[in-house]
């Protein structure tokens, strides 16, 4: 009579979970502008904790080998690598932004003061191509109709662009507050990284059994290794593409070496699209400046990037994400609509952990079913002894 009570009680209590939860659903889907304002307001405020992980993530591994270094009877060794990773950040910050802002300022005035005069040569160059293979009348009337739709197209995104850098420039200063506030979370985060994660490991202990328990610090430590080497190894990866585009343009075009070398590097931790998105803008510098210029780099980065996908790129990363190339361009596709750029970056690992997590769960489904996938021929081989076992199953 007790294990019948009990039993409808866990019953009665599962039941009552699952309609709440199907309210709450209801509810949330009947007011879906509602929860986004909501679910923004509540990332608005929690952003700074978020930025700070990401920072500390990052950094975790460089304070570590720094730490490794320093002498046993030094102390608090923790906080001298962490204040020697920071400073080497900082002065590395701070020689690029002196490299890079100087020369990005020279290149916006000089391609503004070019502009006009680009867009007429290239304009009089096809019109005299039009003219040489003696087109229409009327075909060249519409092609001068487009050019200038496009010409009021550029200016119009030119202008408001530059009210998008003004806008920019104004925000610097509360900008510059939530990056210090940042840095100083992830400081602490990392300053007491041991006793935060035995916090969590304690939570979960306490409020899931012991095998569920494990098996979320097993995800847990699997996502950390996997989000660690992908991250750490696309930053290594970057910056030296960056390094190899900055030699490059020493030959091609030194004036603006520094600039789209940082552009390529900043541009190539984004994965499979970052290489187009980076190339574009440098190409179009380029081309306002010295076309000759912009077509020998255009075939540069080309090479560079099959160098990286080919050869730089699976040294650095390796295997360790085990992904095909569609699951690749999943991850990115759904992390970009999720989170924008910074999903592009962690829809990869993120996919990865998941496809590891739903290919351990089908291969335990399927040994318990005596089935053995065999992956070369991609047939699937039934186990004897499994199906007895399932006979003797559906018999009882």
């Amino acid at each position: 009579m007790k294990k019948l009570k009990s039993h409808l009680s866990r019953q009665t209590a599962s039941y009552t979970i699952a309609l709440c939860a199907a309210v709450v659903l209801f509810m949330a889907l009947s007011n879906l502008s509602v929860v986004a304002s909501v679910w923004g307001k509540i990332i608005g405020v929690l952003s700074p904790f978020i930025y700070a992980f990401a920072v500390a993530f990052i950094l975790n591994r460089p304070i570590m080998r720094f730490e490794r270094k320093l002498p046993k009877n030094s102390r608090n060794k923790r906080g001298l690598a962490i204040l020697c990773v920071y400073t080497l950040g900082a002065v590395t910050l701070t020689v690029l932004i002196g490299a890079v802002i100087p020369q990005l300022g020279l290149s916006i005035s000089y391609i503004i003061d070019n502009m006009p005069g680009f867009f007429v040569k290239t304009y009089n160059y096809i019109i005299k191509l039009l003219n040489e293979f003696h087109w229409s009348r009327q075909l060249i009337a519409e092609i001068e109709k487009m050019w200038s739709a496009v010409i009021s197209k550029i200016t119009h995104f030119s202008l408001s662009a530059l009210s998008g850098m003004v806008n920019f420039s104004l925000s610097l200063g509360s900008t510059a507050i939530s990056t210090v506030m940042v840095l100083i979370i992830s400081v602490y985060m990392l300053a007491g990284k041991e006793k935060l994660l035995f916090q969590f490991k304690k939570a979960t202990y306490a409020y899931f059994s012991r095998e569920n328990a494990e098996r979320l610090v097993n995800i847990a430590h699997r996502a950390n290794y996997m989000f660690s080497e992908f991250i750490i190894g696309k930053l290594i990866d970057s910056a030296l593409i960056g390094i190899l585009a900055f030699i490059g343009m020493l030959f091609i075009y030194p004036r603006y070496a520094v600039l789209i070398a940082v552009i390529v590097g900043v541009t190539n931790m984004i994965p499979f699209f970052g290489p187009f998105i980076g190339a574009v803008p440098c190409i179009f510098i380029l081309l306002v400046v010295s076309p000759t210029a912009a077509v020998i780099f255009s075939i540069f980065i080309l090479a560079l990037q099959q160098f990286d996908g080919n050869i730089l790129g699976p040294k650095i990363l390796g295997d360790s994400l085990g992904l095909s190339p569609i699951w690749v361009l999943a991850g990115i596709l759904v992390g970009n609509g999720l989170f924008g750029l910074a999903g592009m970056l962690i829809g990869i690992p993120s996919f990865a952990l998941l496809y590891s997590l739903v290919s351990e769960n089908i291969r335990s489904n399927l040994e318990e079913k005596g089935i053995k996938p065999d992956y070369d021929r991609s047939t699937i081989d039934f186990d004897k002894a499994g199906e007895k076992n399932n006979a003797s199953k559906e018999k009882n």
